[in-house]
């Protein structure tokens, strides 16, 4: 009897948190701010090192990220600018690398979180197609 109550305790447990989303869909509002990314060593193969994420903007419809990271071989430090806006957890918008502002790529960023780090997820053109970064702390702005 008590190995069974065991049993049907272990598995309402597990039915529960195989029910929960552990990772939060954040607003404009919860991501906006300096992000860092300490744990992020590699960007498509490239050893890096102080890779970040600015989230700017007085209002959802009118967003500035700035994306930056520096090669750990060359000290090259590489920052993308972004214009755009938010809708629910997603940041839409163009993108271009400072250097070269008359190439532009459209870009989406999906910010998720766990409640103490979050994750952007990036979709569209280019070099930031497919980036997943992961474990950010964020340091709110005002």
């Amino acid at each position: 009897m008590k190995k069974g109550f065991i049993l049907l305790l272990s598995l309402a447990v597990i039915g529960i948190f195989t029910g929960c989303d552990l990772n939060i869909k954040l607003t404009f509002e919860n991501v906006k701010g300096e992000w860092l990314f300490p744990d992020i060593d590699t960007i498509k193969g490239t050893a890096v090192k102080n890779v970040g994420l600015s989230v700017m903007g007085d209002s959802e419809n009118d967003v500035m990220l700035d994306i930056r990271w520096t090669t750990v071989d060359t000290d090259t430090y590489y920052l993308y600018n972004s214009n755009g806006s938010f809708e629910g957890n997603v940041f839409t918008g163009l993108y271009y690398l400072s250097s070269d502002m008359g190439t532009t790529f459209d870009i989406s960023v999906e910010f998720t979180g766990d409640g103490e780090t979050g994750t952007a997820t990036f979709s569209g053109e280019g070099v930031l197609d497919g980036l997943v970064f992961e474990k950010g702390n964020v340091t709110k702005t005002d």
